[in-house]
């Protein structure tokens, strides 16, 4: 094996697996990634094992090389979006823990003011069933970012979100039932 294909397969796999205990033991308990995340451990596991293949089977050794450049690279690649996407939503449980300080009407009467102001609107969906269809066409059209809380339904973002469809109302002439449609 050439001295750049040993250190692109040990760098690749070393990453990989650094990823692979990032994701399982901090990503893993935060969200549920089960299913991307069993993929690129399986990949990884591909990879060992054409790895130990390699080792005992001297015919195979070009074919195997591939199977564990493409294993760990994809293995790099699944483990990288999953960390991207852990991001993400830590950065949108921040936001969202922002307003749960907010406890009354008033509060949240003045926090619309800010992010009015500031062009960082927000709406609060409630329901057992997250509508990702209406998140997408809030951000859209109307540049909000749309939180959905689950069944459990919170008074002072009822208000923040009354104000929000008024603004709506007023500046776009449509009202959040239309949006859905």
């Amino acid at each position: 094996m050439k001295s750049k294909t040993k250190y692109l397969l040990l760098i690749l796999s070393i990453v990989g697996l650094l990823l692979i205990l990032f994701n399982e033991y901090k990503a893993y308990s935060d969200w549920s990634i089960v299913p991307e995340l069993e993929l690129a451990k399986g990949l990884f596991v591909i990879g060992i094992i054409s790895f130990g293949l390699y080792l005992l089977i001297k015919k195979w050794r070009k074919v195997l090389i591939k199977v564990m450049l493409g294993a760990f690279s994809l293995c790099l690649a699944q483990n990288l979006y999953l960390v991207t996407e852990y991001y993400r939503i830590t950065q949108s449980q921040k936001r969202l823990s922002e307003y749960s300080e907010l406890k009354t009407c008033e509060e949240m009467e003045n926090r619309f003011a800010t992010d009015l102001g500031n062009d960082k609107i927000k709406y609060f969906s409630f329901g057992l069933v997250s509508d990702k269809e209406f998140t997408k066409k809030m951000k859209s059209e109307f540049g909000i970012e749309n939180f959905n809380l689950g069944c459990t339904v919170y008074s002072e973002k009822i208000c923040y979100n009354k104000l929000v469809e008024r603004h709506i109302e007023k500046n776009y002439g449509k009202s959040i039932d239309r949006t859905t449609e």
